[in-house]
C-alpha cells in the first residue's frame, strides 16, 4: 500500500493505492498522525486506487474520525469503488462517516 499526501487549503488529502487491511493501516495512521502534529484536523481520504477495505481499516477510519471530531475537524471518504463502497453501505459506515464521488468534491465540503 501507497499514500500520498497533499494539503489543499486546511484539509490534507491522503490518496491511498492498493488494499486498505490490518497489516497496513498502522501507515494511515502514521500519516494521520504527522499532519495532526501540523495542525491539520480535516482530512479526505481518496480511496480511488483502493479495492478493498477490511474491518481493521474501518474501524480505524472510524477512529480517526472521532478523533478529529474531537479536535474540532472532519473526515471525508472519496471515490469508492463499487466494492468498497457496497463495504461501507453494509457496515453502516456511510451514516458515520460523509462519501463524496470524487477529492474535490469532498475538498470542498470541507472548506
Amino acid at each position: 500500500m501507497e499514500i500520498r499526501r497533499s494539503l489543499q487549503g486546511t484539509v490534507a488529502v491522503l490518496s491511498v493505492e492498493g488494499p486498505l487491511v490490518a497489516e497496513e493501516v498502522g501507515r494511515l495512521k502514521e500519516e494521520i498522525g504527522t499532519c495532526e502534529t501540523s495542525g491539520v484536523v480535516h482530512f479526505v481520504l481518496d480511496l480511488k486506487e483502493t479495492p478493498f477495505i477490511d474491518s481493521a481499516s474501518l474501524e480505524t477510519i472510524q477512529d480517526i474520525a472521532s478523533d478529529a471530531g474531537k479536535r474540532g475537524g472532519d473526515v471525508r471518504i472519496a471515490s469508492l469503488n463499487d466494492v468498497c463502497r457496497d463495504i461501507f453501505v453494509a457496515t453502516r459506515m456511510d451514516n458515520f462517516i460523509q462519501t463524496w464521488d470524487d477529492a474535490e468534491s469532498a475538498v470542498r465540503s470541507l472548506l
